[in-house]
């Protein structure tokens, strides 16, 4: 019983890999477009799941000292993906957010692989649907599960509240 629950469990792994590997496969060439360091995409993700921030925070959640930090802020602004504003109760702080342009960049990037799943999953019977659905589910509440009972991590507060409640993620709650 407990060899064909492993099985299982395994065939589950082998197929999101395989559904990753045909996603990005799929969606290559909207990446392939990008004019951005790793450095900086991964601070666009990073303002995505929490923004505004400080420079000096930006720099912690990568990993990197804040003149590196400036130096990347300072590139995605001068392209257009990033904005810096005072903090009004102190001057002496600024914080960086994401810029329209920088939304509809990543809205691009991940329209890409929502219309992919809107394609296949219309290639799906209703019962095949309805088992995704109770399958993925039970899936999202276990984690869900997990992240509540964990140690804090870098996740950023506000979207590991988000996630363990089921709420909306950084750029998808942005007013703007």
């Amino acid at each position: 019983m407990e060899q064909q629950r492993r099985q299982r469990m395994d065939q589950i792994m082998d197929a999101q890999r395989d559904f990753f590997r045909m996603i990005q496969i799929a969606t290559t060439s909207h990446w392939m477009q990008l004019d951005l360091t790793m450095t900086q995409f991964r601070a666009l993700i990073a303002l995505c799941e929490d923004e505004p921030v400080t420079i000096g925070y930006l720099g912690q959640r990568l990993g990197i000292g804040l003149p590196a930090a400036s130096q990347i802020v300072e590139r995605l602004v001068r392209l257009g993906l990033a904005d810096r504003c005072e903090d009004p109760s102190d001057r002496r702080r600024t914080y960086v957010r994401l810029t329209n342009e920088s939304d509809a960049l990543l809205a691009r990037l991940r329209q890409g692989g929502r219309e992919l799943m809107t394609e296949w999953l219309g290639q799906l019977s209703d019962a095949e649907l309805e088992a995704l659905t109770t399958g993925l589910s039970a899936l999202v509440a276990a984690g869900r599960g997990a992240l509540a009972l964990s140690e804090p991590t870098d996740i950023p507060p506000s979207t590991r509240s988000a996630l363990v409640k089921g709420g909306a993620r950084g750029a998808d709650r942005r007013e703007n």
